[in-house]
């Protein structure tokens, strides 16, 4: 796997501007402020990602977080106040038995050794969406539109929210939880995941 030692990302969507190009120097088209991923979703993070999502590979999700978590600048955990991973729908955790962005995201939090409170009952996910995988950037915005809903809009009012994720693509689903968190009171959230593509 490349590390972003060898990557030139956008510092607001994290698109690897050596290989793609965004639009986030003109106009950011997100909700969230900025977004960290450790690598780039190449062939190798497809396999490991896919290890780790359909082959139980529970503990190699944490371990990643917390073995890589060095990559991560300390600039992106400034005035954190509280970490959420992106939920699944219960069915999808029921049968995989894990939601794999919580165990990458408790993973960099213990690396880093972080007084962020990790909470994972903030956020639930109320529409099982299916993978979006197969989809075009339209179909992804539309399938995971209010998507999310806020249990707790009183534990996240006025907080800045560092949101973690596996793998981004066009952005829609964190984009979908982000601005359900910002229009619960959420004062920003920040993103980081385990790949960009």
């Amino acid at each position: 796997m490349e590390n972003n030692c060898n990557r030139t990302p956008c510092l607001s969507c994290a698109i690897n501007k050596l290989t793609h190009s965004c639009n986030c120097d003109i106009e950011h088209p997100f909700e969230f402020d900025s977004l960290f991923a450790l690598f780039d979703y190449d062939q190798k993070t497809q396999a490991i990602i896919h290890h780790i999502k359909y082959r139980g590979k529970k503990r190699f999700a944490y371990d990643l977080g917390y073995n890589f978590c060095k990559l991560i600048p300390d600039s992106l955990f400034n005035d954190i106040e509280i970490a959420l991973p992106i939920p699944l729908h219960w069915t999808r955790q029921f049968s995989r038995g894990y939601n794999q962005a919580q165990q990458i995201g408790m993973g960099i939090i213990d690396g880093k050794n972080l007084p962020i409170h990790f909470l994972t009952d903030i956020v639930k996910r109320i529409r099982s969406t299916g993978t979006q995988t197969k989809l075009d950037k339209a179909s992804r915005n539309k399938n995971i539109s209010d998507a999310f809903r806020i249990l707790k809009p009183d534990m996240i009012k006025g907080k800045r929210v560092l949101l973690f994720d596996d793998v981004v693509t066009t952005g829609a689903t964190v984009n979908s939880c982000a601005r359900a968190l910002i229009q619960s009171g959420c004062a920003s959230v920040s993103v980081c995941a385990l790949a960009r593509d």
